[in-house]
């Protein structure tokens, strides 16, 4: 049976599995590699991605017949022409770029209009980089081949061809017009044929060389497809780039958002990856604190994550009301600036209760962007993934916050899956929505309980009232 690996590369570290094509995971792996961090700056070393790769593989027994590559962006690697790294790569949490991101912002206004997605010109988009990159390393960008993102590295390391998709290049892509961003190449006076060529994230980049083979562990003549974002990777995995539906893609900070079959309005506040980029359109966001509310609950109390979560499974009733903004918010609001609040607290609240309603803030802050997204208020389900999401404490924090059915979606390393998915489609030429039905996750269902939306609704209500406090902008109370 064929059998295909999906490598996503996050922030710390690079997950592996493979998956067979009856949907059932062959091979589990994992390898962390180190981040330097000095003042904002946040960098990591291109060599370390492979030796990641080799580690997270090497017990693996089964040959794949395809790859698919996911990884975090919009982190920026400068790839000389034999494929080694002209510089350290400059990660999405690096925050030197401000005086280039406030430079964009005032010569372009908003990127939605001229490129055809929001909020590009933020420090930690690529076309920041660019400008920073020009001015602070020109020797580097001298030395540059290709502008690619760290899972077009290692493509171009296994294929030694080079190619990015339309989602992991925006800013440097303009997404509205389908061509690089000629506008932004010129602020930065570099070439903008340093950009690779674009392709579909489902299409075939090319087969493992004989040498990559031998680096990597992998058979020779392997097709090896494009690839996507993490985020997109998880997307396809729980398969809202599939078949519409909303969905939540739990971590330290959240992926929230909705797909749809046909073009809609745009949405504020949130992202658009329009038809050009994803076989169904999605609206989405990521938020800014969700397990890591948690673990700053934890810190507080001196319970361990996993004890509060047990808690919160058992807690009393409470009213608490908590904003998860630890360290401001992205989606909707896409405030640095706002912090978190609790409210509403009773005498007889205790450990639990205030895990309980941690839990249930991040939850609130799902519904928010859900709610941008045009979700809830059809009763839709909403689809949930990421590790721990089943569990009964966050079962019943998520239950209480959006009110509707819960599907749990059983497989820990979804975007790793959406890039198998990935690979299977290159490789076969079937479309996304057939390798998806083969090679989808389990799912459990929680059920909401008949009152189940009543009660959601008013402590939404609750809860945007503390937006509106936190924001001085009362508009947002409704």
């Amino acid at each position: 049976m064929r059998t295909w690996l999906g490598i996503d590369f996050g922030t710390s570290g690079v997950k592996a599995i493979l998956v067979s094509e009856d949907g059932d995971v062959v091979e589990r792996g994992h390898a962390e590699y180190p981040s330097s961090e000095v003042g904002a700056a946040h960098e990591q070393q291109a060599a370390d991605y492979i030796h990641a790769i080799r580690d997270a593989i090497s017990h693996f027994e089964t040959e794949p017949d395809g790859v698919g590559i996911v990884g975090h962006t919009p982190s920026l690697v400068l790839a000389a022409e034999d494929a080694t790294a002209a510089r350290p790569v400059i990660t999405w949490r690096d925050g030197r770029p401000t005086a280039e991101a406030e430079r964009l912002r005032g010569s372009f206004g908003s990127s939605l209009e001229v490129f055809g997605v929001d909020n590009l010109w933020d420090v930690s988009q690529l076309p920041a980089k660019l400008l920073w990159l020009s001015s602070n390393d020109p020797q580097a960008l001298a030395s540059t081949e290709w502008l690619l993102t760290p899972k077009d590295y290692i493509g171009f390391r296994l294929t030694g061809a080079a190619a990015t998709d339309a989602w992991s290049s925006k800013g440097l892509w303009s997404i509205a017009e389908g061509r690089p961003s000629r506008e932004v190449f010129a602020a930065a006076g570099v070439d903008e044929a340093l950009l690779a060529p674009v392709l579909d994230p489902w299409e075939v980049l090319g087969t493992t060389t004989p040498a990559a083979a031998a680096e990597f562990g992998l058979p020779s003549g392997c097709p090896v497809v494009v690839g996507w974002s993490d985020a997109m990777g998880g997307m396809l995995g729980i398969g809202a780039a599939a078949l519409p539906r909303g969905f939540v893609l739990a971590g330290t900070s959240d992926i929230v958002g909705r797909s749809f079959a046909a073009d809609e309005a745009t949405k504020t506040g949130v992202y658009r990856v329009p038809a050009s980029c994803s076989p169904i359109p999605i609206d989405y966001g990521p938020t800014q604190s969700s397990g890591a509310s948690l673990l700053w609950l934890s810190r507080l109390t001196g319970r361990t994550p996993s004890e509060l979560v047990s808690a919160a499974a058992g807690a009393a009733e409470t009213d608490a009301v908590f904003l998860p903004y630890l360290r401001g918010e992205r989606a909707p609001l896409w405030d640095p600036s706002v912090r978190a609040s609790i409210s509403d607290i009773a005498e007889s609240d205790g450990v639990a209760e205030l895990a309980l309603a941690t839990m249930r803030g991040v939850g609130l802050s799902n519904r928010h962007v859900l709610d941008a997204c045009g979700h809830l208020g059809a009763g839709e389900p909403v689809h949930l993934g990421g590790s721990d999401v089943g569990s009964p404490g966050w079962s019943r924090a998520r239950s209480e916050a959006l009110g509707v059915d819960l599907v749990i979606h059983l497989e820990p390393q979804l975007p790793a899956l959406g890039a198998a998915m990935l690979a299977r489609s290159g490789a076969t030429g079937e479309p996304i929505a057939e390798s998806y039905r083969r090679l989808g996750a389990d799912v459990r269902v929680v059920r909401a309980e008949a009152a189940a939306d009543a009660a959601a609704r008013r402590r939404y209500s609750a809860y945007r009232r503390q937006v509106a406090v936190a924001t001085g902008d009362f508009s947002l109370d409704s």
